[in-house]
């Protein structure tokens, strides 16, 4: 399917993304509402945190034209306001920002320039498989904003803000929303491409609590800290689950080291976790009293592994 994609165009059509065309676009778009504007006007490059014509020698239109299939199939055309391509200082290939403004949601999706080939201002890798993955990390990220527009869709403005306003809440509803994106994604474009470790995350928390020497009240009444590693480990937790779920091949990524002293209970709360997120997933969108029981019972059930801290 994607065999050809990088036919060099010659010097001539080399040119085309030029500041030019950069300030055109911006003039086209003044006047447009979101859903008006086209898929490739929404994307832009960011060179040092300042829009810049892509790179010479990176081809759009070979990248814009699969990725648009994804963003056509969509449901969230009317509320992505951009897509960011750029360099990241954190270790993830893409993400998310939504933002309510004057009643209506707004969201920007940000990837990583290298995950497109784009390795400097002045060197681009024409290879295929960056075009895939592209699509893919696309696709993973618009599967985000369909759920962030799902629950204004279905409780409004004051609901949503309500859960991320609220710490626990919103602790259900990144987990189950990244055991979404990852399920679907897995199901859809056959991506199952993760950097997440949950031996890593799992270490980090034991780490963590050594140093502190505390016990399961820390979870069971969780500072800001406790929130990020509790997030951290779920976050692998999730995304290995949604792979496995679709591939019986990544259940090995489930796998606790026999190494790791609490290894059999956090083996036992990964298949806990795992039936919380199968549970909810056909039931979404949450609410949030929803979403904040689900964060409860993820944070209980982390609990329980430190009842006894021996």
């Amino acid at each position: 399917m994607f065999f050809n994609l990088f036919r060099r165009k010659n010097k001539e059509e080399d040119t085309v993304n030029t500041q030019e065309d950069v300030k055109q676009i911006h003039e086209n778009t003044k006047t447009k509402v979101i859903s008006e504007i086209p898929f490739e006007e929404k994307i832009i490059y960011l060179l040092e945190g300042k829009e810049a014509a892509f790179p010479r020698g990176f081809e759009k239109e070979k990248y814009f034209t699969v990725a648009k299939e994804v963003y056509e199939s969509s449901n969230a055309k009317d509320v992505i306001e951009k897509i960011k391509i750029t360099r990241l200082t954190e270790n993830v290939a893409g993400y998310c920002i939504p933002k309510v403004c004057n009643n209506k949601l707004l969201i920007t999706i940000v990837i990583e320039e290298f995950k497109l080939g784009i390795n400097s201002p002045s060197k681009v890798v024409l290879k295929d498989d960056k075009c895939i993955e592209f699509r893919n990390i696309l696709a993973h990220e618009i599967i985000h904003a369909e759920d962030e527009k799902r629950i204004i869709d279905e409780y409004g403005e004051k609901e949503y803000l309500a859960i991320i306003d609220n710490e626990i809440a919103k602790l259900g509803k990144t987990i189950l929303t990244e055991y979404t994106a990852c399920r679907k994604a897995a199901e859809n474009y056959a991506y199952f491409d993760s950097t997440e470790d949950i031996k890593k995350k799992v270490n980090g928390i034991d780490a963590y609590l050594g140093y502190k020497e505390i016990n399961a009240i820390q979870f069971e009444n969780p500072g800001e800290k406790e929130l990020e590693y509790a997030r951290d480990l779920n976050y692998a937790i999730a995304t290995w689950c949604a792979f496995a779920d679709v591939s019986n091949e990544y259940e090995k990524k489930l796998h606790v080291p026999t190494y790791i002293k609490k290894h059999k209970e956090y083996t036992k709360y990964i298949l806990s976790v795992r039936s919380l997120l199968r549970a909810n997933y056909e039931k979404q969108p949450l609410n949030e009293e929803k979403y904040q029981k689900l964060g409860q019972q993820i944070m209980s059930e982390l609990a329980t592994i430190y009842s006894m801290n021996n």
